[in-house]
């Protein structure tokens, strides 16, 4: 029951940012929810005390959980360039290779990818080269540890 209320929260945190938010911007996004998180511990330590299922049990699958969605929910965002390449070819039923790098490229997705991360404070652009900021390295060496300590392959 407890896992339940810990994945309704999670839902509960995510429907009333993503309400109250136009764009996903990492650092708030984490911030809220450790806020979230650490509100959540200090009441269930409270309620219950502080013991080893709270740290064994509920504090991973809160983590996990919180993972999962925020994983996911940037797609309500941006779309991945597989899908655009997907709507391409569906729109246009047969399209040479050629056409759809065209099709790609006036969208300007690595543009618009750019941008969002110097909005979001992790690259800068300085004289024509982009740089990552000491936010964007910490975001960098978090999802490279997360990736290779969950052992995910990251293509495309």
């Amino acid at each position: 029951m407890k896992i339940l209320i810990i994945i309704l929260i999670n839902v509960l945190f995510n429907y009333i940012y993503l309400r109250n938010s136009n764009k996903i911007i990492f650092t708030r996004y984490l911030k809220y929810n450790l806020l979230t998180a650490a509100t959540l511990v200090f009441i269930y330590s409270f309620v219950y005390g502080m013991n080893k299922e709270l740290l064994l049990i509920h504090v991973p699958v809160y983590f996990f959980v919180f993972m999962s969605f925020f994983l996911t929910i940037g797609l309500k965002y941006i779309n991945s360039p597989s899908e655009d390449i997907y709507e391409i070819i569906k729109k246009h039923k047969k399209i040479s290779e050629k056409n759809i790098i065209l099709k790609i490229k006036k969208r300007k997705i690595i543009d618009l990818r750019i941008n969002d991360l110097i909005q979001q404070g992790f690259i800068t652009l300085k004289n024509r080269k982009l740089s990552l900021t000491k936010n964007g390295a910490k975001i960098s060496k978090l999802f490279n540890s997360l990736k290779k300590n969950l052992k995910v392959e990251c293509k495309g």
